[in-house]
């Protein structure tokens, strides 16, 4: 029996997928390479459930080769560990001021 998350993932990967079919004619992201700044792809992306800031986050390094720095839970613990960010600083807040700290040419 196939339950958990690994199922929730999949069907909002295939939900995302049909929509943007629909509406581009093909079921990928390639139409996300001619948007002009990271802002514009992250509020396109974030307009599909299961799209948050840290999914978002690895599409533009991982997927566009754009310049961001992706915080998961490890990368925030490190972070406040290292006193690198205040102990109060939540995943969204972590990501904010890293992604204003670290070079870009730090982030490929």
């Amino acid at each position: 029996r196939v339950a958990g998350l690994a199922q929730v993932r999949a069907e909002r990967m295939q939900a995302m997928l049909q929509t943007i079919r629909k509406e581009r004619g093909a079921a990928n992201f390639e139409f996300l390479r001619h948007f002009s700044s990271n802002d514009d792809i992250a509020k396109e992306l974030s307009r599909h459930k299961g799209m948050g800031p840290k999914t978002i986050s690895c599409v533009l390094l991982f997927a566009l080769g754009k310049a961001d720095f992706p915080v998961d839970t490890h990368v925030l613990r490190i972070s406040k560990l290292m006193g690198w960010i205040p102990q109060s600083y939540s995943r969204e807040a972590a990501y904010e001021y890293l992604n204003g700290r670290v070079p870009n040419e730090c982030k490929l």
